[in-house]
C-alpha cells in the first residue's frame, strides 16, 4: 500500500540464500534490466514461500500484479508466466490451461488443513516455480496462485498455492 516493492516466489526458489538478483526485460527493446541484492525477507517452508525486498528503496515497477480473492472453479481458464530455461537462457513463457481441481487436498505437497491447493493445465516447465498463476480480469490479469508443483508421472497436472494463502 506505500508502493515498497516486493517480490513473492517459492521458497524452493531461493533456498539457502539471504539475497537474490532479479530481471525484468523490456517488452519493445529486449532490454535487460538487473537488480542485485534483493533481500530474502520471509519464507515459509510449509507452504513454500519467500518474500524478497529490493535494496535501498528501489521501485523498479509502479504497480505489481494484483492477488485475487476471487474462488476459482473447475474448468476455469487459467495462464502461467514466467523465464523457464530454453537451452541455457530463461525465455518468457505464457501458458494457457484450466482449473482441473479448484480444491485439490494432497498432503503430500500441502497439509490440507493449513490449505487445498489449485490443480491445474496451464503450462509449467522447469524455471516457472515462483511465477504466477492468473486469470484475465477486463485488460488486466490477476494472480490467483504461484505455481509450484509439476506432477512428473502425469501430463498437464500442475499445482499453484492459493492467493488467499499467499495474502495471509
Amino acid at each position: 500500500k506505500d508502493g515498497t516493492n516486493y517480490v513473492i516466489t517459492n521458497r524452493h526458489v531461493v533456498a539457502q540464500a539471504e539475497t537474490a538478483s532479479v530481471e525484468f526485460e523490456d517488452d519493445a527493446t529486449g532490454e535487460i534490466t538487473k537488480y542485485e541484492g534483493l533481500k530474502v525477507i520471509a519464507t515459509d517452508d510449509d507452504i513454500d514461500i519467500a518474500i524478497l525486498a529490493f535494496k535501498d528503496g528501489e521501485k523498479p515497477f509502479k504497480k505489481g500484479l494484483e492477488l485475487s480473492q476471487k474462488a476459482l472453479t473447475d474448468g476455469q481458464e487459467v495462464w502461467s508466466a514466467g523465464f523457464p530455461g530454453l537451452g541455457n537462457d530463461p525465455v518468457w513463457q505464457f501458458g494457457k490451461g484450466t482449473v482441473t481441481n479448484a480444491r485439490a487436498r494432497i498432503k503430500e505437497l500441502l497439509d490440507p488443513e493449513v490449505s487445498t491447493i489449485i490443480q491445474h493445465s496451464a503450462q509449467v516447465d522447469s524455471g516457472n516455480s515462483g511465477g504466477p498463476l492468473l486469470i484475465a480480469s477486463g485488460k488486466d490479469y490477476l494472480v490467483v496462485g504461484i505455481n509450484t508443483w509439476k506432477a512428473s508421472y502425469r501430463d498437464s497436472t500442475n499445482f499453484a498455492i492459493p492467493a488467499s494463502v499467499i495474502q495471509k
